[in-house]
């Protein structure tokens, strides 16, 4: 193999492996962010506080709570889905802890029907597999079915910080939001006995389509987009390659996920998979052939449908983004030269897309105000 290619298989794998959703993640580095400090510094001095983390899709939300329980032994990450709980029955301390009182209802009742028998009390231990048969033919699958249930909730009472990680929802599954919002706050209300605290990670979405009241309880804190020269800091760091991509492309590609760090990588494993046969380091020119306008509108859909209803303000929302990608720090009648608008409609579109922060505006020459974007 190639130095070349070497280089290239070593980049696509970082970049097409979606390791944030996993166990095992130690592809990518962690960069400990100011929230990051924020949440375990609350973690070790809170009782019983509930606190949402939210962020927009692809932001980190999962890997944040995955590196808080490695950083908390006491601490349980949660993927909250509808068999959520019997997940947790797999957990190595749930299923001893069942175990021990499976064995220790066994044990009574053998202690019964040996009195009842006038037989001296055997002790029956089970140390494989088959024994579960012998037990649960003897206590009866209900009676099983409780003492797991016991020995969940048990084992949840003495969790001390829950990292509940919520879907990622979208117009398919709209309708398992409430439900799903109104289950966790039975969980919260469930553990009143004891002093867990609950962090809860959200999309940022989320909040727009659905104002539960229960968001209202929740101390709210933003995971914000990573900066631009974060991006290319954890490419760098987590590839050691500094061979594929020149720094104008790795400054584009960061550019252009908008501080979303799955986005990045998507946007990178395109631009290689479109490339293969270019002369390294591939260019911002690479680049945009690659990340296709239609690519940036159907990432971005999602996000400005929060943002603006209706598909064709959408889409001019878009052809405002891409102007200011391309010529950063210009005012309101450039903006709409470029973008072919009128300055009407690019001034309401400017204004909404600078209350959502993705537009910052700051003053020119005399009166002039100058747009550009926000990351």
């Amino acid at each position: 193999m190639t130095t070349k290619e070497e280089a290239i298989k070593q980049v696509y794998c970082w970049a097409s492996s979606s390791v944030s959703e996993s166990s095992e993640f130690n592809e990518d580095v962690f960069y400990p962010t100011p929230l990051f400090k924020s949440l375990s510094f609350k973690l070790n001095e809170t009782k019983k506080g509930l606190i949402m983390v939210n962020g927009l899709q692809g932001s980190g939300k999962t890997r944040l709570l995955q590196e808080l329980e490695k950083t908390f032994p006491e601490a349980l990450y949660i993927k909250w889905t509808p068999n959520w709980r019997e997940r947790l029955l797999t957990l190595d301390p749930v299923r001893k802890m069942y175990d021990r009182f499976l064995n220790s209802t066994f044990q009574i009742i053998l202690e019964q029907e040996n009195r009842a028998k006038h037989l001296i009390t055997v002790s029956y231990r089970f140390e494989v597999a088959r024994d579960y048969e012998v037990m649960e033919k003897k206590i009866g699958k209900i009676r099983c079915r409780e003492i797991q249930k016991e020995a969940l909730q048990t084992f949840l009472e003495n969790v001390k910080m829950f990292l509940i990680d919520m879907v990622d929802y979208n117009r398919s599954n709209l309708s398992c939001m409430n439900t799903d919002i109104d289950e966790l706050q039975v969980f919260w209300e469930s553990l009143n006995k004891n002093e867990a605290t609950l962090i809860i990670a959200v999309q940022k979405e989320l909040l727009s389509r659905s104002p539960h009241f229960f968001w209202g309880k929740c101390d709210r804190q933003t995971l914000e987009p990573l900066s631009i020269e974060d991006l290319i800091k954890a490419f760098k760091l987590s590839t050691h390659n500094n061979t594929v991509f020149d720094n104008a492309a790795l400054e584009l590609l960061a550019t252009l996920s908008r501080g979303i760090f799955r986005r990045f990588k998507k946007y990178a494993m395109l631009t290689i998979e479109n490339n293969l046969d270019v002369q390294l380091p591939l260019s911002p020119e690479n680049v945009n052939r690659a990340v296709t306008k239609k690519q940036l509108f159907d990432d971005l859909e999602n996000e400005l449908s929060d943002v603006f209803n209706a598909a064709e303000k959408r889409l001019q929302a878009l052809k405002i983004l891409e102007c200011l990608r391309l010529n950063s720090n210009i005012n309101i009648k450039k903006i709409a030269e470029e973008a072919g608008l009128t300055e009407t409609m690019s001034q309401k579109i400017v204004h909404q897309l600078v209350l959502h922060r993705y537009l910052k505006i700051e003053h020119g020459a005399g009166k002039e105000k100058l747009v550009s974007l926000q990351l």
